[in-house]
């Protein structure tokens, strides 16, 4: 059954933050002192260039000869890398997008999160001087938009931009990708990403009242990504924090109709049970895209491990079991 559950700050490192997802757009939530930390990810932001081309000695009768001649180095040879172009991948990879820091300022501490996994709602507890306030993050299931609520009495926080480039640029630079392209404007600051043969990613972000959207879109150019990521941040912004939340939960409650409903006497089973049931949401939406190793959880400080690609094994028979 769906409960919640708490995180204590600090949360150091990307990987020990609370998750959110839709089936593409990810957020890992950390931080520590007075920053929260929101790691952005995109399951679907693939450089598809590289990998092992198929020519035709790879054909079924010549793959069939080798096995019937249990030639294994004749085999092997039909598969060998070919020379690869300079400034191209060795296989194909995910993306890291990036992350945003929010600042709340001196005198601020991050104590505490929760999870509600009945609706999605992260809470940050946030201290300063005697006082508690409580920061909720929301993501939208349908769109790729998060929001951030920061309540009355509390400063809203500056907020930092942080392409992956700052971790990862020498390596992006190395497959012939180029520097991030900062903007900002009245409808929103941000960064494009281009990709050197896929379309590119804009994340884009502003302020509606007391509430900071967050936007991630694509598209073949910057002009074209950031005026997609403007109309999300329009047309996905339904008018109050209050209406999103009720969209959300929506979308949350259909889900947990359909699940399957086990009481564990185990608390730490029973956690292990639910949270997974919570990330299988956020890995598989029906909407966002076939789950890959990671799912839109992609740390922003390294390329992904193993490209958070496809494999057979781990796609179909982890990643679905719950299904």
């Amino acid at each position: 059954m769906p409960g919640t559950y708490d995180w204590e700050f600090p949360l150091p490192r990307t990987h020990t933050g609370m998750l959110q997802g839709n089936g593409r757009l990810g957020l890992m939530i950390w931080g520590e002192g007075s920053i929260l930390r929101l790691t952005l990810g995109r399951a679907d932001l693939w450089d598809h260039r590289g990998g092992l081309p198929w020519t035709q000695k790879q054909s079924y009768g010549n793959i069939r000869d080798c096995l019937e001649r249990e030639d294994e180095a004749q085999l092997r040879e039909l598969f060998e890398e070919t020379d690869r172009p300079e400034g191209v991948p060795r296989r194909p990879s995910v993306i890291p997008i990036g992350r945003l820091e929010l600042e709340f300022g001196r005198g601020v501490e991050l104590t505490s999160g929760t999870l509600n996994t009945a609706d999605g709602t992260v809470t940050v507890r946030l201290e300063k001087g005697r006082r508690h306030f409580d920061v909720s993050i929301l993501l939208d299931m349908d769109a790729d938009l998060a929001c951030i609520c920061v309540p009355t009495g509390l400063s809203l926080p500056k907020v930092k931009r942080l392409p992956a480039w700052k971790w990862v640029g020498d390596e992006l630079a190395a497959i012939s990708f180029q520097p991030p392209q900062r903007f900002a404007s009245k409808d929103a600051t941000g960064w494009f990403q281009m990709l050197p043969v896929d379309p590119g990613v804009c994340v884009g972000y502003r302020w509606e009242d007391r509430s900071l959207l967050v936007g991630v879109s694509r598209g073949d150019s910057k002009s074209e990504a950031q005026q997609a990521t403007i109309a999300l941040l329009a047309t996905g912004w339904p008018g109050s924090d209050e209406k999103l939340q009720r969209r959300i939960e929506r979308w949350w409650k259909g889900y947990w109709r359909t699940a399957a409903k086990l009481d564990v006497p185990d608390e730490n089973l029973a956690f292990l049970y639910d949270y997974g049931m919570y990330k299988f949401a956020g890995l598989t939406q029906p909407d966002g895209v076939a789950a890959t190793l990671q799912g839109p959880w992609i740390e922003e400080y390294q390329m992904p491990p193993w490209s958070s690609d496809y494999h057979f094994n781990i796609n179909v028979q982890m990643c679905y079991w719950p299904a």
